[in-house]
């Protein structure tokens, strides 16, 4: 879009005050999703469409720049996610005291989701045991809080369903309990028999994204 009043938003009176007297406005879009804009000021008026052409293919190139770079990220993040995979597996394997797997297996947890505490608990003839935790900074020897019966974690164990849930505040379960974060909550299983539920939750409300949850 060509606009002739450069002063009609705040970065236009800033362009303005640097001696532009037209903007081109050109919308960045990668896979199908505009993710950003590039603003040209010109210190004359826009007299033919050679301008916006010449700032349309910049923005294309700017656009192909961000994608390349969002997919080198992609790689690099899977790359990572397989290396702690890997390691994990490697250090599962070594231990046959449950309290070292529960906590290992948090640890490797947290740094593959970035999330900011987590807990385990066992299921034992329905009814859930705490296993293993880790909030404010290090493992603890309790839970943060126990399971209410209604709650996220029995409704896992239950349903051997994951249960994604990006907002507390605005979720059923957590209508009596709202603290403004996300939880993720996965059941730990060998073929049918749900043994356990992890979850993972973050301090702050936020999607969860395809790589994180697989």
């Amino acid at each position: 879009a060509v606009s002739a009043d450069p002063t009609a938003s705040d970065l236009g009176q800033l362009l303005y005050a640097e001696g532009a007297r037209a903007s081109i406005y050109i919308s960045l879009v990668a896979q199908r999703r505009t993710f950003g804009s590039l603003i040209v000021g010109l210190e004359r008026e826009v007299t033919s469409t050679e301008d916006f052409e010449i700032a349309q293919e910049l923005g294309d190139q700017l656009s192909i720049a961000f994608e390349n770079a969002r997919l080198t990220d992609v790689v690099h993040s899977q790359v990572r996610a397989l290396d702690i995979l890997r390691e994990a597996t490697l250090h599962l394997t070594s231990s046959l005291v449950l309290q070292s797997i529960l906590d290992t297996l948090l640890d490797y947890a947290i740094e593959l989701i970035g999330a900011d505490s987590a807990h385990i608990f066992l299921y034992r003839n329905d009814e859930l045991i705490f296993g293993s935790a880790f909030f404010g900074g290090a493992h603890q020897h309790e839970p943060f809080a126990t399971p209410r019966l209604e709650g996220m974690t029995y409704a896992v164990a239950r349903s051997g369903e994951m249960i994604v849930i990006p907002d507390v505040n605005e979720h059923p379960l957590y209508k009596q309990w709202q603290w403004g974060g996300a939880i993720l909550g996965l059941p730990l299983r060998v073929g049918r028999e749900i043994n356990g539920v992890m979850t993972l939750a973050h301090a702050q409300a936020r999607e969860f994204d395809r790589a994180a949850l697989r």
